[in-house]
């Protein structure tokens, strides 16, 4: 039997949720191939561990994930925006899966508690029929509204002719011009493009 391995400095102590969340994250490409994709998933873990970092890894069972999750389906207000709903408790349900696998590989415990919890379903009345895609008659009514040359115009025809991403687009500048074409790698998958 293989010993766990030695935890960075975490602040909590050994065998707690917040010990293995510091020996998970300690390899970044655990959370995502990109570093888009590790900032967000380090954005869930954080805010999970805030809350249950202090509690052993041993102690968590099927129906406290349950439960977490279940807090995590309503939606709150938090500042200026919303926080919770299907979508968020369904990323956290996901990335705790992989955290705890990675408690079975290390073994810090012998089952994964979180692959015993229950899916989140989808009510059918809540189910997304996507974004709006604008009109051209929206479209010009912007236009109308914000002329050639403001930020908010720039931003519009950079997202429409482009047809990147947003994450992709807010990060455009002139280092991604070459020979008169956009040529930028995206943040999502790492793929080369050029406009």
């Amino acid at each position: 039997m293989t010993a766990v391995a030695p935890a960075p400095k975490s602040g909590f102590a050994p065998g707690t949720i917040g010990d293995l969340f510091a020996r998970y994250v300690a390899v970044p490409g655990r959370l995502g191939p990109s570093k888009t994709t590790q900032a967000k998933v380090l954005r869930i873990l954080e805010r999970f561990v805030a809350e249950h970092g202090g509690k052993t890894v041993i102690g968590l069972q099927f129906e406290h994930v349950d439960a977490i999750l279940a807090k995590r389906l309503v939606k709150v207000q938090a500042g200026k925006r919303m926080e919770g709903g299907v979508e968020a408790a369904r990323k956290l349900r996901k990335e705790l899966i992989r955290m705890f696998a990675f408690a079975v590989k290390t073994r810090m415990r012998s089952d994964n508690p979180v692959v015993s919890s229950d899916r989140i379903k989808v009510a059918a009345g809540e189910k997304s029929t996507g974004y709006h895609a604008w009109t051209e008659a929206e479209i010009d009514q912007y236009r109308a509204r914000h002329p050639l040359g403001t930020r908010p115009r720039l931003a519009m025809e950079m997202l429409l002719w482009s047809g990147q991403r947003r994450g992709d687009v807010h990060l455009f500048g002139d280092n991604h011009i070459v020979n008169g074409r956009i040529e930028m790698r995206q943040a999502k998958g790492g793929k080369h493009l050029a406009c």
